[in-house]
């Protein structure tokens, strides 16, 4: 298709940096050199055709299943995340019965990364409940 004929040189290094600051509410903790590498890993042989077949399938994960998710779960959202709006927390806190919901302010889509200093103290917390 014509997506696909747009990276047959791969991934620019510039879309790479774009989707980096999409998950970033603070771009000042991307990392860029690990942009890089995540760049170079979309443009290994296969990894893009590879994304545009599963892109194109039509086939979406059962979000039903996430019903039947029975041990206790730490549901953790960036409330400034734009890949996947942190309104859907209230989603999962309702589908997944034995749940507890964190939304982290100042934070995108990766709080694992963003925000380590206030997610590690939180999932300590949950584990030793």
């Amino acid at each position: 298709g014509g997506l696909e004929f747009l990276f047959a040189r791969g991934m620019p290094l510039a879309m790479s940096e774009s989707g980096a600051e999409k998950c970033y509410a603070d771009h000042s903790k991307i990392d860029y050199e690990e942009v890089k590498v995540n760049n170079e890993m979309w443009n290994r042989a296969g990894n893009i055709k590879a994304a545009f077949a599963m892109a194109s399938s039509g086939q979406f994960p059962d979000s039903t299943l996430i019903t039947k998710i029975g041990c206790p779960t730490l549901i953790v959202w960036g409330r400034e995340d734009e890949i996947i709006p942190s309104e859907h927390t209230s989603k999962f806190k309702r589908d997944i019965k034995n749940s507890r919901a964190i939304v982290y302010t100042n934070c995108g889509h990766v709080p694992m990364i963003e925000t380590p200093e206030r997610l590690v103290p939180d999932v300590r917390k949950f584990f030793l409940e």
